[in-house]
């Protein structure tokens, strides 16, 4: 089994797909005027280029760190990784297509230094989507990454794509790995692998790309105090802005024979996939259900040690499903309080090998916002793993999520481990600037569970919490990290007047509102 994070997962090169309505054949476009294509939805996938005269609509304008004392330094752009005669795409205005080339680009910093004493990174920005309707593309997935390597010389293939038998979806080829299966590659080109290494030490990452269209307002990824920003400027595009530092993520990769395979994991694997002989990895990947319960059945297999660990630096899009074939629709409330896409809703961030990739869930059974990770207990060298957890949410969209009054919040956090005792952890949380900011470090795997527990103490004229989309505020919205030591400000509590609860219901979502004299919201009935 592998479970290796740092891809940046999706497509693994740029192509202009179409396809048929009803998802039955596939072409290769080599461009939206294609005649093979003139019929078909389009599917594109770019990995951005720089921004310059020629491609503007998306696009990265730049990639840069910072010291511990403030100081920037800004990154070269050397070439496109992979450029192939299908893996590359140009911008066309009229339909909304991006530019793209390969599957990333090989950057450069001046006066900074990585383990290989070179300044080598790749950077890859990911942006898909589609067509449907004929209408103009709109993209709804991104995925940005940040990665020093080393370039290896051996018999390594750029990543490619092509069309599957009876054209009924896409295949790509190129290995991430060499020969012996040791050596990972961020990604490769012909005759070279840029090999994964370590970020220098004290720098925070950060990069500014050009998206034409908003994407989703909830991000999750491998990142240390995160900040992030969106500005929609002149022209209708949109400024991604992100920074943080790399986090350390214990890896999961081991081959053991089928007659090793402890009876849990043996049943687990059978009811997912067809058992046969010879020799292969299981993907789970890094988040949601099927990836979770994996890992844990083979933990005690690995005897919860790490088989190497890995800096990352990246940054997702919140899909609607997870990965691994099993879906995990985000709660319908979550996607309404946060639909507004030109607004940061929230950010949520682990170093667990394994994490739950959305918001916290709900528990009504402990009133705790409730989140799960896990790792293997100890790294590759036998010392113990220590976890990190950042959450910061807009204040609008978690009142909005969880049925909050606009009256002060307090938050208690506690991780507890499998024995149900907590761990001892380094904790900081409270509300700033319209922000809520929940952050946990320096506790142990296995299989902890992050639990926030919200409580309000009653205030007069309470506003009623709404389930319509949060409005746009003009100004760009900004979450960061950094900034998470904040004071929560004591309500002040009016005695004389009687405040009353109800139960409101709208479908299959429940809301309870407080108040002097309270109502349901709009589209809500009284239970």
């Amino acid at each position: 089994m592998k479970i290796v994070d740092g891809q940046l997962g999706g497509t693994l090169t740029t192509y202009l797909a179409g396809v048929s309505k009803d998802w039955t054949e596939y072409s290769l476009c080599s461009g939206p005027s294609d005649p093979k294509c003139s019929n078909l939805v389009l599917n594109p996938s770019a990995y951005l280029v720089p921004c310059n005269g020629l491609n503007t609509l998306g696009c990265i304008s730049e990639v840069y760190a910072v010291d511990r004392d403030g100081k920037k330094l800004q990154a070269k752009f050397l070439k496109s990784i992979g450029r192939g005669d299908n893996n590359f795409s140009s911008e066309d205005s009229k339909i909304g297509l991006v530019a793209g080339e390969g599957s990333g680009g090989l950057w450069e910093f001046s006066g900074l230094t990585s383990s290989n004493n070179k300044s080598l990174f790749v950077v890859q920005v990911n942006l898909a989507g589609g067509n449907a309707g004929f209408s103009k593309v709109t993209y709804d997935r991104t995925a940005l990454a940040i990665s020093p390597v080393n370039e290896v010389a051996g018999n390594f293939s750029a990543k490619s794509v092509h069309l599957t038998e009876g054209r009924r979806g896409l295949g790509f080829h190129g290995a991430n790995t060499d020969e012996t299966g040791r050596l990972d590659c961020v990604t490769a080109d012909s005759g070279i692998c840029y090999a994964r290494s370590k970020f220098p030490a004290g720098y925070r990452f950060g990069m500014r790309v050009i998206l034409p269209n908003a994407l989703s307002g909830w991000f999750h990824g491998r990142m240390e105090l995160p900040s992030l920003s969106i500005t929609e400027n002149t022209s209708g595009a949109y400024e991604y802005q992100v920074e943080a530092l790399p986090v350390l993520i214990p890896n999961i990769e081991f081959q053991i024979p089928q007659s090793s395979w402890n009876s849990d994991f043996r049943k687990y694997v059978q009811k997912h996939w067809p058992m046969s002989n010879g020799g292969a990895y299981l993907l789970p990947g890094n988040f949601g259900v099927l990836a979770q319960e994996m890992a844990k059945l083979s933990l005690p297999m690995v005897k919860d040690k790490a088989s190497s660990s890995s800096q990352i630096w990246l940054l997702k899009t919140l899909d609607s499903f997870g990965n691994g074939g099993v879906f995990e629709i985000v709660d319908r409330k979550v996607m309404e309080c946060s639909a507004d896409t030109r607004k940061v809703s929230g950010l949520v961030m682990s170093n667990a090998t394994v994490y739950t990739q959305g918001p916290p869930r709900f528990n009504s059974a402990t009133a705790t916002l409730d989140y799960s990770v896990l790792s293997p207990h100890y790294d590759e060298t036998g010392a113990e793993n220590l976890g990190s957890y950042d959450l910061v949410l807009d204040s609008k969209v978690a009142r909005c999520i969880y049925g909050f009054s606009n009256a002060p919040i307090k938050a208690e956090i506690e991780v507890l481990g499998d024995d149900g005792k907590e761990k001892i952890v380094t904790k900081v949380l409270g509300e700033k600037d319209g922000r809520m900011y929940l952050s946990a470090k320096g506790f142990t795997f296995s299989e902890p569970v992050i639990k926030v527990k919200f409580s309000q103490e009653p205030v007069a004229n309470v506003e009623e919490v709404k389930s319509e989309s949060i409005k746009t505020e003009t100004k760009a919205e900004v979450l960061n990290a950094e900034t998470t030591a904040v004071a929560i400000a004591k309500p002040v509590v009016v005695a004389k007047k009687k405040l009353l609860s109800i139960t409101c219901v709208k479908n299959r979502i429940t809301r309870k509102v407080i108040g002097v004299n309270p109502k349901c919201p709009t589209g809500f009935k009284r239970k």
